[in-house]
């Protein structure tokens, strides 16, 4: 009879032999969160969830002495504003059941700050005022400072981006419309702004459109391709001769790659591009025609055709031009 008794024991509903508190209050342990309640009406904690309460370095019973404005003074002054706001808006024409989750620094009570997420949820009385608040708060200081670390290294792989010597691009596959590219890019391709650029660079500025398809042809047997050399035209309507590497993202729809213009050394003879090498370290005519065992006239009559083939109409943008189109680099590597 003993063991029937017991059986009979055994079947009976867990929540009878497990007090609701105590389940709830376990519940609540294996769970990341500090759980609270504020009554409005008597300004005062209804619950706090004080296994957790020490994330912010204060003891529940610390915390169960201040009020909801004390609790907002220890709130940083850059977020305490909204904080507030938020609150009023809770306590006034708030929908009922309707929940808010905000973000904020908290001042821990070692003098730090740290990141809390808090879910907050208004309980009004049967006329639909608010009576108290309930929520869940979660420390998110980690996430806090992973996202700032990626934010930092997006910010500086922007500069780099920006900055680099070497233009760089994103084209759609199907139209080949630019999606992306740095200022070297909107300097080799003379638009007066990036903005411009990305308006209205299109697939018109090739010579020959075959070129590009050419290049997608290549680019989906082999993802990527080096020193592709194609013909076009700049925004202000002057020839280029560009060398693309570039890798395609057939998933993303779109090419990204690397542009070279190589114009000059397309349209100068060698005999000018060494005459412009000199021109760039400084030389004067004479020094270049004694060097190069040519004439004074000679040298005056390649300067004249490469300012004219470069469209520069004085020694600094002849300069200017020479570095935009890397034949300074390549003076540089032949001395």
């Amino acid at each position: 009879m003993s063991g029937e008794k017991d059986i009979e024991k055994n079947k009976t509903d867990p929540k009878d032999r497990y007090p609701t508190e105590i389940f709830l209050r376990d519940i609540c342990d294996c769970l990341d969160n500090i759980f609270w309640q504020y009554d409005l009406v008597h300004s005062q904690w209804v619950y706090l969830d004080s296994p957790r309460a020490s994330v912010t370095g204060y003891t529940p019973e610390e915390i169960e002495a201040k009020t909801i404005h004390d609790i907002f003074e220890m709130i940083h002054s850059d977020d305490s504003p909204k904080i507030r706001e938020i609150f009023q808006q809770l306590q006034g024409d708030f929908p009922p059941n309707n929940e808010v989750n905000i973000e904020y620094r908290f001042k821990h009570k070692n003098g730090n700050w740290i990141w809390l997420s808090d879910t907050i949820k208004v309980i009004r009385d049967e006329q639909g005022k608010p009576i108290s608040l309930a929520g869940a708060i979660k420390e998110i200081s980690q996430i806090k400072n992973l996202e700032k670390q990626l934010s930092e290294s997006e910010r500086k792989y922007r500069e780099l981006y920006e900055n680099a010597h070497i233009a760089l691009y994103r084209t759609r596959i199907n139209d080949g419309k630019l999606l992306a590219c740095n200022e070297k890019f909107v300097r080799v391709m003379r638009y007066p702004s990036k903005e411009e650029c990305l308006k209205h660079y299109t697939m018109e500025v090739y010579n020959h459109p075959f070129r590009r398809m050419e290049l997608l042809e290549r680019l989906s047997n082999k993802r990527e391709r080096f020193d592709f050399e194609i013909e076009g035209k700049r925004f202000d309507g002057s020839p280029i001769c560009m060398k693309v590497s570039a890798r395609i993202y057939p998933e993303q729809g779109y090419i990204e790659g690397t542009m070279i213009d190589v114009t000059a050394f397309k349209i100068l003879t060698k005999i000018e591009l060494n005459v412009l090498k000199l021109v760039l370290k400084g030389m004067s005519n004479k020094q270049i025609a004694n060097q190069l065992h040519r004439s004074v006239r000679t040298i005056e009559d390649h300067r004249a055709r490469i300012m004219r083939k470069l469209q520069a109409n004085n020694l600094v943008e002849l300069t200017r031009k020479a570095i935009e189109l890397g034949i300074n680099g390549f003076a540089n590597k032949n001395d």
